[in-house]
């Protein structure tokens, strides 16, 4: 690394707007949003919500990383610019910061190549591994449009409880079934607990106890069905659906997203969104029948605490 008036240190207040605008110009622009979206989302967090933005100066240059702490153990990471010498210091100051705050699970989303992998997308990727970030999986985000939703409760076999979150310990006994044999993410399943992970649900949106369901069939619980609208409320998304191992191939599926149109509709949303990953194919394959349609892809990327080893999950 070459001489730098700055060496990596937490962003000083007065260089925030600076590092932010640095941080925003080095990502692809379908990723700009996003963060745009993130910032917005912290602004009433105070001085905290940057305790993990880094920088180094190198010349006229400002290079930034930022390690956004989320509920439930979790971060979202905004990579540095790879061009810049000092990226892999910035990794590795975000990396100690993290374990500080003792996060299980660090997600980092990049864009998925069109055609050949490019230089700049590649050289992150490399950097990334260099630093204890292993790719997860691909994503896919579906979206259901309000010509799907239908006018009337559908008239479905299953009932659905509303308030589930009212019941925690319930909740968690019934998620941690739907979890077993799963197709979506395997490999980071019981990295953390399941507080944590209802914690990081419940940050998902806005969430409203009414809309977070359990699912019956002849009396016994077999799935859950959590949804959240976004922002005014015309988007809604599927923060979480599943079904426990016994229950399914019984088309709950379609009927968990048939009762996740008319919610919507009901709560005035025009419009239901997800992401699944693309290794659970009985999932997009049901997910497609009803209707939903891929808006984005991405890949991600993830650091265990303390960079523990990824181990491979079921397949």
């Amino acid at each position: 690394m070459g001489p730098s008036e700055y060496a990596v240190s937490r962003c000083p207040p007065p260089l925030r707007a600076e590092a932010l605008r640095s941080l925003h110009a080095d990502l692809p622009m379908d990723l700009q949003t996003a963060l745009v979206q993130a910032i917005d989302a912290v602004r009433n967090e105070g001085e905290v919500a940057w305790d993990g933005l880094f920088v180094h100066r190198c010349g006229e240059r400002l290079n930034t990383i930022w390690a956004q702490p989320l509920p439930g153990r979790t971060a979202a990471l905004w990579p540095p610019a790879v061009r810049d010498p000092a990226a892999r210091s910035l990794l590795q100051a975000a990396n100690r910061f993290l374990d500080q705050q003792a996060i299980a699970i660090t997600q980092v989303l990049l864009e998925l190549p069109r055609d050949e992998v490019g230089g700049s997308l590649q050289a992150t990727i490399h950097l990334l591994a260099s630093c204890d970030y292993h790719w997860l999986a691909n994503l896919q985000y579906l979206v259901a449009e309000k010509t799907l939703f239908p006018s009337t409760p559908p008239i479905l076999p299953l009932q659905f409880e509303a308030r589930a979150g009212d019941q925690p310990l319930r909740l968690a006994a019934l998620i941690e079934q739907t979890y077993v044999e799963t197709w979506d993410c395997p490999s980071v399943e019981g990295i953390r607990s399941i507080t944590d992970v209802l914690t990081s649900y419940q940050a998902t949106g806005n969430y409203q106890r009414q809309h977070w369901f359990f699912v019956q069939h002849q009396e016994r619980d077999v799935g859950a069905l959590l949804l959240a609208p976004h922002g005014s409320g015309e988007v809604w998304e599927v923060v979480y659906m599943g079904i426990v191992p016994d229950a399914r191939g019984h088309g709950f599926g379609c009927q968990l997203v048939q009762h996740a149109f008319w919610r919507t509709a009901h709560g005035g949303g025009n419009r239901l969104v997800l992401a699944v990953d693309e290794s659970n194919s009985p999932a997009l394959s049901m997910y497609h029948r009803m209707g939903l349609t891929g808006w984005d892809r991405r890949q991600v990327h993830v650091r265990l605490a303390e960079g523990k080893p990824l181990e491979s999950g079921p397949l």
